[in-house]
Order: C-alpha cells, then sequence, then structure tokens
C-alpha cells in the first residue's frame, strides 16, 4: 500500500477543474434540479441565477474559479463550494430512493478499513474508537471528512489516500486537505511534512492518539487548532516550530506524559480561539497535563488564557523571556494556574515566587 500519495500542482488543478469531476459524479444526471436544494444562502441563490446557474447540472460544470469570479459572491472558495454541493448530493432522490453517501460508522472486524468507493463524505465519529483498525484507505471519491474523524482509533498507523483524490491528500501517515494546508487527520506513527504542504494543524487533527510519543511541528505551520493533540496521552516530547503564531483552547489537554514545553517567540496569545469555530470548546491549552514540570513562554507573549495550566499538578518552573515587569503586565485569564504546583517565574532580572 502506497504510504504517502500527494496531487500535482494540486491548487491550480483543483480551481480550474470541473465540480462533477472533482465529485465523480455525473452532472447530467441533475439536470433539473433546483439550485434552492443547495444550501447556498438566499445571496448566493439569486447569483448563480442571474449569471446563468440554472440548475444543478449547470453548476456542477463549473470550475471553482467560474464561482469566484462572480462579483459579491459569497461563496469563495473550493472549501465552501464542494461541501455545499456534496450536502445535497448526500441524499438525494434517485427514482424513488434515497441514496446515502455518507460513511456515518464502521463495525467491522478491524485491521486494514478501506472506505468503498462512492462515498464522498466521511461523518462525525464515523471510526470513533475503532481501536482495531490499523490503516485506514480513504478512495478518490471523498471530498468531506469531519475533524477528529479517527478518535480512538488507538491501533491505527496507516493513513493513505487514493491517487486522484482532488480535496486530500496523504504524506507521513497523515490525512491533509490539499488546497488548505491543513492536516486533518493523524495516527500514532504521524510525521508532519516539513515540505510547506501543511500550514496548519487541525481541528481534533491527533485527539485521542494514545500511541504518539514525540511529534515536530516543523517551520511553516502557523496554527494550532483547538484540540489538536488533546487526550494524547502518551505525548513525551513536543517541538514547536517559529512560525507558529496561534495555539487554540484545549490544544495539548491531558497530554499526561508532557513533562515540558517550549512555546516559540512567534506567539503573543496562549490559548486564542479555535481557527475553525467551534464556541463550545473552552479548554485551556495544557489543562490536565499532570506531568508538566516546566514550561518556556517568550517574551512575546501579551495574554494566558483561562485555564491554560490548570490542574498542571507538578508545575513548579515558569521561565519567561522577558523582566519582572514584563511578566506582571502578561494579562492572565481566570483560573490560569489554578491546581498547578508551587511554581516559580524565572525572568531575566530574578524570580517570581
Amino acid at each position: 500500500m502506497e504510504k504517502n500519495i500527494a496531487v500535482d500542482n494540486p491548487v491550480e488543478y483543483v480551481e480550474n477543474t470541473p465540480l462533477f469531476s472533482i465529485l465523480k459524479v455525473d452532472p447530467e444526471e441533475f439536470d433539473g434540479v433546483d439550485l434552492a436544494d443547495l444550501k447556498l444562502g438566499k445571496k448566493g441563490f439569486k447569483l448563480l441565477k442571474k449569471y446563468g446557474y440554472n440548475s444543478l447540472r449547470d453548476l456542477l460544470k463549473a470550475t471553482v474559479s467560474d464561482l469566484k469570479s462572480i462579483k459579491n459572491m459569497p461563496i469563495r472558495s473550493v472549501q465552501t463550494v464542494l461541501p455545499a454541493i456534496r450536502q445535497s448530493l448526500n441524499m438525494m432522490k434517485d427514482n424513488g430512493f434515497i441514496i446515502e453517501r455518507v460513511l456515518k460508522g464502521y463495525n467491522g472486524a478491524g485491521g486494514d478499513a478501506v472506505i468503498p468507493d462512492g462515498v464522498t463524505s466521511v461523518g462525525e465519529g464515523a471510526f470513533w474508537r475503532c481501536s482495531t483498525v490499523t490503516s485506514i484507505t480513504v478512495p478518490d471519491s471523498v471530498a468531506s471528512i469531519c475533524p477528529g474523524v479517527f478518535y480512538g482509533c488507538t491501533s491505527l498507523k496507516s493513513i493513505a489516500v487514493a491517487p486522484g483524490n482532488l480535496v486530500y491528500h496523504s504524506a507521513g501517515n497523515c490525512l491533509i486537505e490539499t488546497q488548505s494546508k491543513t492536516l486533518v487527520a493523524g495516527c500514532k506513527t504521524g510525521v508532519i511534512p516539513a515540505d510547506g504542504s501543511v500550514t496548519g494543524i487541525g481541528l481534533s487533527a491527533f485527539e485521542g492518539c494514545t500511541g504518539l510519543r514525540s511529534i515536530t511541528i516543523p517551520d511553516g505551520v502557523t496554527f494550532i487548532d483547538g484540540g489538536a493533540f488533546a487526550g494524547c496521552t502518551g505525548l513525551a516530547s513536543v517541538a514547536i516550530g517559529n512560525s507558529v503564531t496561534s495555539i487554540c483552547k484545549g490544544a495539548f489537554r491531558d497530554c499526561t506524559s508532557l513533562t515540558s514545553v517550549t512555546i516559540p517567540d512567534s506567539v503573543t496569545l496562549i490559548g486564542d480561539f479555535a481557527v475553525n469555530e467551534f464556541p463550545d470548546l473552552t479548554d485551556g491549552v495544557f489543562e490536565g497535563c499532570t506531568s508538566l514540570k516546566s514550561v518556556t513562554i517568550p517574551d512575546s507573549v501579551t495574554y494566558i488564557d483561562d485555564c491554560t495550566f490548570l490542574n498542571c499538578v507538578s508545575l513548579t518552573v515558569i521561565n519567561f523571556a522577558g523582566t519582572k515587569e514584563e511578566w506582571n503586565d502578561v494579562i492572565k485569564g481566570e483560573n490560569w494556574a489554578s491546581g498547578t504546583g508551587k511554581y516559580i517565574v524565572h525572568c531575566t532580572d530574578g524570580d517570581i515566587e
């Protein structure tokens, strides 16, 4: 099984490829299907009609570039065009039958799990706690995958995407959304590519990956989204690259083997809101990291969010790369260090106990 599959010139290819080709459907099957069935909003619907897209068939023959050229069109990228169309195609009436194209769950024997051809969307919790699955192959038809899809797949060590998939590819046993350069999911053997193909670690990407022992977040990655490594109880070593600017809420929550961490000086806020909106996410970045003994914080940091180090019972050392006055000026949220050990803050001009 090929482990590292990429798409040549992925952004240009997706932008200039008809939507029906990306979604692997025959546009003629949808002649007469009204655009009102799509979840585009009234403004998007009216604009499409104005520019001559009168049916779903017409829209499927367009390219993403075609749609982006429409003035004031609220749908501005493949990430928003495709989900809206997929949502309608996933359950479309055909001669009285409902065709279900969403993978909602897996209850197989484990081992190698090959998602069937024709599936266009992998739904929330589809592989939740499938602890016996060791490898997953994503076909070229899949164009939508929910965050945290492999949560609890503790034996998973191989993720591969079939050649020809225009939305996702795999590298380093990680699943990557090609155009946005977001790492969507990883596993215990996952290695984040350092070739520029990944600029963000997605929501809950490695959540519950208890077998992950160490991870390097390379330069080029700019954000670590909410819950990205939450519950990675075996994670003992993290190296965060100097291009990361956002470490979102709950990113390393309950990483109970983590003993130390260094925040790069590109970060100004510890505990940013999730990049991919998730309003219910309120956990502290390192909340529940019970083995965390020391943390190094740069003087670029101006805000430490609520509960950032909540219940980090072993935390005794905070190394701050600024003066005592600068540390006192850092805004600290409610319960930012509640339940920690008796820590000392080492500043450049002395200690604060």
